[in-house]
């Protein structure tokens, strides 16, 4: 795979010539400037500082809206009969996104050099999935690039419109929930301790609720640098234990098993397998790869763990009814459409099938996902509600005990 170098060199006048290319080894940069009449001085591998790092990070989060763009742009112009390489400058000249202008400009320089596409976008896996990549490359070699292209832009506008849907439900209760708890902590600093005071110049004791916020306030005001350090060393353990193969799966099937989000995420799996699974079908690559290629985009390791399990009965040419016990996360309706589309060879039509049922179940659910959270959100508020309540008027209704002349 290519990697992009830095250069130095003169030329036969004896000016300075800064550059890059992007070759497989330095000593192909050094071919590729005798080819043009340059004398290399130094050739190094581009590294990046810890800045553009953090920013390739950032840009890798928010480059989903812009792959979706780039894909349609692409195909497009590849419709249109511009060629790839073509339609990679006119993105790279034209394109007000400068992130993707400059990686269109990169896969350009790629694709002259002698790469193909799908070798080209697997340098930017920051940017490319690695199913993206996979159904781009058994494109290349079936000739169906701009089927492939449609539907990789549809999958991923799908995935996208998916995700906005959960964020706008949930948003209202994450706002709640955020505010709750921030009048919760401004109750313990500065209101129950004016109580505590007041109560202490008394010799009173303050009621169970109220103390118990007292002693709350004390251990945050006295331990906030242990508790600081506690989340500071524990967020990096945290990432690193879920990393971890075993403990990423106890996480994944928890979430599996969550109230209300549980079957909600389990349909998003099932409708994102079947439409990733059309797409390297329709690419042209074979079920046994297509199931290879996509089982690490899933996202959850469990659902990857029953994709191995039907890849294992696929390859056996058994039926998909003989392990339903070993699949409890696919719905039947998807394995009986699946073994259809296998016994009448339309796979792909079936697997269409699939994944517009689930997006149906999907738009439903989340749609009535407020509604279904309103309970709970109902409930939490009450307890934290009763507890302030508790916490502040319970000294106020003890103040006569207080004033009693004894």
């Amino acid at each position: 795979m290519p990697t992009e170098f830095v250069y130095k060199a003169y030329d036969n006048s004896g000016t300075a010539v800064l550059g890059s290319a992007r070759m497989e080894t330095a000593e192909a940069v050094k071919d590729l400037l005798a080819e043009r009449n340059l004398i290399p001085i130094s050739i190094k591998p581009r590294t990046k500082s810890v800045w553009h790092k953090i920013l390739d990070s950032v840009r890798s989060h928010s480059s989903r809206e812009e792959l979706i763009l780039f894909t349609r742009k692409l195909n497009a112009l590849y419709k249109a009969g511009v060629p790839i390489t073509n339609s990679l400058g006119v993105i790279a000249d034209q394109d007000a996104n400068k992130h993707f202008s400059a990686i269109a400009g990169r896969l350009r320089n790629d694709l002259e050099q002698g790469y193909s596409f799908s070798e080209a976008i697997a340098q930017h896996l920051d940017v490319f999935p690695d199913t993206y990549i996979n159904a781009i490359r058994v494109a290349e070699e079936t000739g169906r690039l701009d089927v492939v292209m449609e539907k990789l832009a549809t999958t991923l506008e799908r995935d996208l419109e998916t995700r906005e849907q959960i964020k706008t439900a949930v948003r209202y209760p994450v706002i709640v929930v955020i505010l709750v708890i921030a009048a919760f902590f401004a109750l313990v600093t500065f209101v129950v301790p004016r109580f505590a005071e007041f109560y202490a110049k008394n010799n009173a004791q303050l009621p169970l609720p109220t103390q118990i916020l007292i002693d709350l306030n004390l251990i945050i005001r006295h331990y906030w640098p242990l508790l600081v350090g506690a989340i500071v060393i524990g967020i990096p353990v945290a990432i690193r234990l879920f990393r971890l193969k075993q403990v990423r799966e106890k996480f994944d099937g928890l979430i599996l098993k969550l109230p209300i989000f549980g079957p909600l995420f389990n349909k998003i799996y099932i409708a994102r397998f079947s439409h990733l699974l059309e797409v390297t079908f329709t690419s042209g690559a074979p079920l046994l790869k297509g199931l290879d290629t996509i089982r690490s985009a899933i996202g959850n390791r469990v659902i990857e763990g029953e994709i191995d399990k039907i890849r294992q009965q696929v390859q056996q040419g058994n039926s998909l009814g003989s392990i339903r016990n070993q699949l409890p996360h696919f719905p039947s309706l998807a394995l009986s459409l699946i073994q259809i589309g296998l016994e009448s060879g339309s796979l792909d039509f079936m697997l269409q099938q699939v994944a517009s049922f689930y997006d149906r179940e999907v738009d439903y659910t989340t749609k009535r996902l407020m509604t279904m959270i309103e309970p709970l959100l109902i409930l939490f508020l009450g307890c934290v509600v009763l507890v302030m309540a508790l916490a502040i008027f319970l000294p106020m209704w003890n103040l006569v005990e207080v004033f009693r002349p004894r």
